[in-house]
């Protein structure tokens, strides 16, 4: 019967289940038709029912007082207990002694080292099978295991119930922060929406540049197999990249001749502006550094900062070929387009000098598909 208990024991059993298993062992050894087990609540310290199994109550443990009696006497003597029709104490509150008043009852205390934690008893309304001291005494060389085996049960039921908590927790904090970045996402997208209108009212056609050049940068990452992620921060940067240029003066933007040297200073301004803009602004993404950074060249030679190779975020470089080619290819409101011809001719011959080799490539070959359009 013991290596039956400690065999019995699982980690995927709760312990009701485990009862119902132990009630079966014992019943093996002991004549057991009813069954009892009360373990102290932990949140309480009280004496609570976790499994009864009787013959003649369908289980409804809240109106056997008798046996919640019997059991709470035990808990407090500490000490195995046998009682017989005729030796039960008085009538625990009130209980009549009607003909489901048990003919024999035994009950022994769960205990670890220490008090105990809860009672099992069973219990016979057989007048021919009173139980003995023996049978007393055997439930009571049992007890120790059920004790161990049932701590661990209550324990590994308690770590079901966190585990449980905690994934109904986590999966609320989940959706909490689901719905949260799907808000931000929304704020987000109508700020750049914001600030791209706020550009094209201003300037028509830095807006329609902007656009332009967030459309081959785009298709620049997709050669360059960048995930979704990241191309959406391209897309985001692509759209504001020339947003610094609300504070240089209008006259300046649409100038239709070769600009000055102060002029040029001023316009040159604007990556730094844009960061000082956008850095407050919550993206996901080091859109502000994309912006300041897409005026930078490998080589050291571009502003504002003047960094150079891999310092240089791959977004930016992505984001400086795209701006070129739509430059040189586009009208300008003081020249005519330059042509595909001459984009191509420029980055290539700056490849690896000023302009990043694979992003390069892949506009390139991006230029020369005749399945593309970068209109």
């Amino acid at each position: 019967a013991l290596l039956g208990i400690t065999d019995c024991a699982s980690d995927t059993l709760s312990v009701e289940e485990l009862c119902q298993e132990i009630h079966a062992i014992i019943g093996s050894v002991i004549y057991a038709p009813n069954f009892t087990v009360d373990l102290v609540d932990e949140g309480n310290m009280l004496l609570g029912n976790v499994y009864f199994s009787d013959q003649r109550s369908n289980g409804d443990y809240a109106g056997s007082k008798l046996f919640n009696a019997l059991n709470r006497y035990v808990f407090g003597t500490q000490k195995a207990s046998c009682f017989s029709k005729d030796s039960f104490p008085p009538s625990p509150n009130g209980a009549p002694r009607d003909r489901n008043f048990p003919a024999s009852w035994i009950g022994a205390p769960l205990r670890l080292g220490g008090p105990p934690f809860g009672v099992i008893s069973i219990h016979s309304y057989d007048a021919t099978r009173v139980y003995s001291d023996k049978e007393l005494e055997m439930l009571s060389s049992l007890a120790p295991q059920i004790a161990s085996t049932l701590d661990r049960a209550r324990i590994h039921d308690k770590l079901r119930k966190y585990q449980n908590e905690l994934e109904l927790r986590v999966e609320a904090r989940t959706r909490d922060l689901r719905e949260a970045n799907e808000q931000l996402t929304s704020i987000i997208s109508l700020t750049v929406d914001v600030l791209s209108s706020a550009s094209e009212i201003r300037d028509p056609y830095t807006a329609g540049h902007q656009k332009r050049v967030t459309k081959i940068a785009l298709k620049i990452a997709q050669r360059l197999h960048l995930e979704d992620e990241r191309m959406e921060g391209i897309r985001i940067a692509g759209t504001l990249h020339d947003f610094g240029k609300i504070s240089v003066p209008i006259e300046i933007l649409t100038k239709p001749g070769h600009l000055n040297a102060l002029e040029t200073e001023f316009v040159h301004t604007h990556s730094q502006t844009g960061y000082d803009i956008l850095k407050i602004i919550p993206f996901r993404w080091p859109v502000a550094e994309i912006v300041r950074q897409h005026h930078e060249r490998l080589d050291g030679s571009g502003y504002p900062c003047g960094i150079s190779g891999s310092s240089i975020l791959l977004e930016s470089r992505i984001i400086t070929v795209a701006d070129v080619v739509e430059a040189i290819s586009s009208h300008r409101p003081y020249r005519a387009s330059l042509g595909i011809t001459a984009a191509i001719e420029e980055i290539t011959n700056h490849r690896g000098t000023f302009y990043d080799p694979d992003v390069v490539d892949a506009c390139i070959a991006l230029l020369l598909d005749p399945d593309e359009d970068i209109s």
